[in-house]
């Protein structure tokens, strides 16, 4: 897949320091079906805020349409097509490698927090409030001037600005769930069942321990974080897992067999089923094309 910096220079032909790994650029409707056609091939975290106009994509296979006011997450390999939008569109695009997000001990845990979900996977739109809307967009040309001028800590100062990027952006998806109807206790114990997912999904990917734990059923389990997330308990835990497992893979020297036994799998070959049926590749040749580039 294409990192960051050869992505700009190939598909876009800019050439930017691949040692910053964060990149923010204007976009019109042209260059974003440009970007859509290769988000497949693109190893980087997608944001897009639309300024102006709209725009409608496939994304895995589901047609969702953007239009002023739109912030969109399009997830490393995610497959999007650009299938229509007006001649004044125009939107911010940030662009992260995935390295970036994972290498962050304070955005693996943003990624770990309660809507990983909607950030990791789902992909789902979000409509900002103008005022959210002028916030993100002010930190996207923030992005765009550091990343245009000399600066001798240029690289610490964009890694700080998608830092505070994602901090906005989990804020505000956070106030987007708070702000649906459920009861206090249902919040309450969801919160509670992701302050233990934090601390154990490595060690107990069953539903019954978690609901054990919260003195509440499977099913009870099951209906709260569906209700909250749109998505099953089991799925949220393998999401950890695998963000985990990459994150492993990636920056440790740890061998296959003993990240596989680091995230208590029963052996090798049960981890590597699993890293397998979730990316869609064996953790082996995973790290094998990570080094190549």
């Amino acid at each position: 897949m294409y990192k960051l910096a050869e992505f700009l220079k190939d598909v876009i032909g800019i050439d930017f320091d691949s040692d910053y790994g964060v990149f923010c650029i204007e976009n019109d409707l042209y260059r974003t079906s440009l970007i859509n056609k290769m988000t497949d091939t693109l190893d980087c975290y997608t944001f897009t805020v639309v300024i102006n106009g709209n725009v409608a994509i496939i994304h895995n296979g589901i047609e969702v349409r953007l239009s002023e006011g739109d912030l969109f997450c399009y997830t490393p390999g995610a497959d999007c097509t650009v299938v229509g939008g007006t001649a004044d569109f125009r939107s911010y695009c940030l662009l992260a490698d995935e390295s970036l997000t994972y290498s962050s001990p304070v955005v693996r845990l943003m990624i770990r927090a309660a809507y990983f979900p909607t950030m990791e996977l789902s992909g789902r739109k979000i409509t900002l409030a103008r005022e959210d809307a002028q916030r993100m967009e002010n930190l996207m040309r923030g992005i765009i001037d550091y990343q245009q001028r000399p600066h001798r800590f240029k690289r610490d100062a964009l890694s700080n600005l998608y830092n505070l990027f994602l901090l906005d952006f989990m804020d505000i998806q956070e106030r987007s769930v708070h702000n649906k109807w459920y009861s206090e206790r249902t919040g309450q114990l969801f919160t509670e069942f992701i302050q233990l997912a934090q601390q154990h999904f490595t060690e107990h990917r069953d539903l019954t321990f978690y609901a054990t734990q919260l003195h509440i059923t499977p099913i009870y389990l099951s209906r709260i974080v569906k209700r909250i997330t749109g998505d099953t308990v089991v799925n949220y835990l393998n999401r950890l897992l695998l963000m985990e497992a990459t994150y492993l893979l990636q920056t440790s020297g740890a061998t296959v067999a003993q990240i596989a036994e680091t995230l208590h799998f029963a052996d090798q070959a049960s981890f590597s089923k699993f890293f397998t049926r979730m990316r869609g590749i064996g953790p082996k040749q995973f790290r094998m094309i990570r080094d190549l580039h």
